[in-house]
């Protein structure tokens, strides 16, 4: 016996961590692209100070650029895959059902625990 209730719960669930999963590959390659990005203007701060020679702006180019890779960057990074990464990868594991129960199968056993007390009611 199939129960079509559990199949659309369980298609929805399904549709929620396909986007969870797509948005991770996003954000991560938004990560990657941005890290990329700060390696190249980095790069051109520095040809430029070997171009220029050591002209006050250009080092203050080369500097900011530098402290915005090397502090905010790689702070940056931390904090999205520690507060949403790791979040959406434990919502995704409670989906499947690592650890405890997943939430598919707690809905299942409230179905099954529904029709035992309604058993016990018409008796």
């Amino acid at each position: 016996m199939q129960d079509e209730n559990y199949d659309a719960v369980f298609h929805k669930f399904q549709g929620v961590d396909k986007a969870i999963r797509s948005f991770v590959k996003c954000i991560q390659a938004y990560l990657n692209s941005l890290n990329e990005y700060y390696h190249q203007s980095l790069a051109v701060a520095n040809s430029m100070l070997e171009y220029y020679g050591s002209k006050k702006e250009v080092e203050d180019l080369r500097t900011t650029h530098h402290e915005i890779y090397t502090k905010y960057f790689a702070d940056f990074r931390a904090v999205v895959e520690r507060d949403v990464v790791n979040l959406l990868y434990k919502l995704t594991d409670k989906f499947k059902g690592r650890g405890s129960f997943s939430i598919l199968e707690r809905y299942k056993l409230n179905i099954c625990f529904l029709h035992i007390r309604a058993m016990d009611f018409n008796k």
